[in-house]
């Protein structure tokens, strides 16, 4: 190798020889000229740079536990997979790690051995004394990315965290907001925005709303938006559509609903000045993300979406009729006799039924993977929020068929929020929808006749959501009830109800024998 050409200054020297590379062909041993230049420009530099920065002799991670909880993959989940006792600290972490909670299945007498509480914002760290790997550096994504801001070292953590699959609330910003937002300045700076809001919720384990750091990208985003107003083409763009979509999604992070409200008015203003929403066809995660984002923001206010779902881009299921319920099929023929005024319930249920039948399958194919699946969250699962979302209409109490179809309708929306959770949709708001079922409950006086069986069934998706204490004691009084209406003399012969209708065991029940021993149901 021949020797440099030392010119200019010494401070010229150590620029143009920060990354010198030594080439070699041969697996022996390297000569001593050679190992001596490694070490001069190599090794040397790299010991005086951490010792610069302070990092000498310590691992550059981030706050996060390094190792998750082994968690069993959903529909093959064992309750010994959720030992994380010290003597089960050495096993490997092979399973999927499933978002927001951790849902542990409970055997053949219905007896759940171990609970473990863990916030939904936490997900499933454990402290481990052996860390996979270090966090920087570990290749989450690809450096050679053009972004269209400079990546500096705070910026290079965010997208580290963004890209730990670890994380299951970031799941959406790994899918979906980093690629609409990496062609734009604005809109790449709410990115980082979200995600160091996100990081700060999850480290604090929902405890803090507020980040410096979020605050700080969020208003450098405000003011690359600001400076695109004026130009009227830059006004209707594709980035200007993913600035304002992604501050939206900053707002409901921070339920501050009606900024979001405003910010979703400003879309539809600009995509009426394009044409249209179908002028985003060409751009298909964003027209996705508008859609979706619609969706998850009117269902925290239940409200009617703006936009329609972009079907074209949706797939089709297979035949899963081995898996639907024949109860649940027998409840909508009845319907259809008893209502034919109301055949959008009859669609709404068909609809249920094969989304239920999708999960109910997932158990038996997959090992988890159907939690990590965007086109069933997107499409499936949003078009059946969405449905629910346009049934709304105004309720007369004394109308047995507008009762249970309003009651019927905000029981498909708790049903579907766990699983939204588990999909990775943060937040997940029902506060609105369980006032509404009680008030429903309360104030009308039918008679349910045949479908009384849907009544518990809504009554239970209700309490499952319940937090406030006199919710959910009033929720259980109506199961009591409800249950010496329908002969069900124990816990097990409500679930097994349960299960005829529209229900997924992996997610509700756990959730609803978590409840059932709280309040002492089915105990006097």
């Amino acid at each position: 190798m021949a020797p440099r050409t030392r010119t200019g200054s010494k401070k010229d020297d150590r620029k143009a020889e920060r990354f010198p590379f030594v080439v070699t062909t041969s697996s022996a041993k390297p000569d001593l000229a050679t190992r001596k230049m490694v070490r001069q420009y190599a090794i040397r530099g790299a010991a005086k740079a951490r010792r610069e920065s302070n990092t000498y002799g310590k691992r550059n991670m981030l706050q996060y536990p390094p190792t998750p909880i082994l968690q069993a993959p959903m529909g093959s989940l064992d309750k010994h997979d959720l030992d994380i006792s010290t003597d089960r600290k050495e096993c490997a972490a092979s399973y999927v790690v499933l978002p927001q909670r951790t849902l542990e299945m409970h055997d053949d007498e219905r007896e759940i051995h171990k609970h473990m509480t863990v916030s939904p914002l936490r997900a499933f760290f454990a402290h481990n004394n052996r860390p996979l790997i270090e966090r920087i550096g570990a290749g989450r994504h690809d450096p050679f990315v053009a972004y269209p801001v400079e990546i500096t070292e705070q910026r290079q953590r965010i997208l580290d965290c963004v890209f730990d699959s670890r994380v299951g609330t970031l799941k959406p910003y790994r899918d979906a907001y980093y690629f609409i937002a990496r062609d734009d300045a604005s809109a790449f700076h709410q990115f980082l925005a979200n995600a160091a809001l996100h990081r700060t919720l999850y480290i604090s384990e929902g405890k803090i709303l507020r980040s410096h750091e979020a605050t700080a990208f969020h208003y450098k985003a405000l003011q690359l938006a600001n400076r695109k107003i004026g130009n009227i083409e830059e006004r209707v763009s594709d980035g200007m559509i993913a600035t304002v979509l992604i501050m939206a999604a900053y707002n409901h992070i921070l339920l501050d609903l009606e900024a979001w409200n405003m910010h979703m008015d400003g879309i539809e203003k600009i995509l009426n000045l394009r044409g249209g929403i179908e002028t985003l066809n060409s751009n298909m995660r964003l027209r996705l993300l508008v859609s979706w984002l619609d969706v998850t923001g009117s269902c925290s206010l239940d409200r009617m979406p703006r936009f329609p779902l972009p079907n074209q881009y949706a797939p089709e299921l297979p035949n899963l009729d081995e898996y639907r319920s024949p109860f649940a099929q027998y409840l909508r023929g009845m319907w259809q006799i008893c209502y034919p005024n109301h055949p959008e319930v009859s669609c709404l249920m068909d609809d249920l039924r094969v989304f239920n039948s999708l999960l109910g399958a997932e158990a038996t194919w997959s090992t988890g993977r159907i939690w990590a699946d965007g086109i069933v969250s997107g499409f499936w699962l949003n078009h059946i929020v969405r449905q629910s979302l346009c049934l709304q209409a105004a309720v007369d109490l004394n109308d047995a068929g507008s009762v249970i179809r309003e009651a019927f309708r905000l029981g498909v929306l708790l049903y579907l929020a766990e699983i939204r959770r588990q999909f990775g949709v943060y937040p997940v708001v029902m506060h609105i929808h369980v006032s509404k079922v009680k008030a429903l409950l309360k104030y009308s006086d039918i008679s349910w006749r045949s479908f009384l069986p849907l009544k518990i069934w809504v009554v239970a998706m209700a309490l499952i959501e319940a937090n406030a204490g006199q919710d959910k004691y009033w929720f259980a009084c109506e199961i009591n009830s409800l249950a010496q209406d329908l002969h069900l003399g124990s816990g097990e012969n409500l679930e097994d109800l349960l299960k005829q209708l529209f229900w997924y065991p992996q997610v509700h029940s756990v959730l609803l024998w978590t409840k059932i021993r709280a309040l002492n149901l089915f105990t006097s």
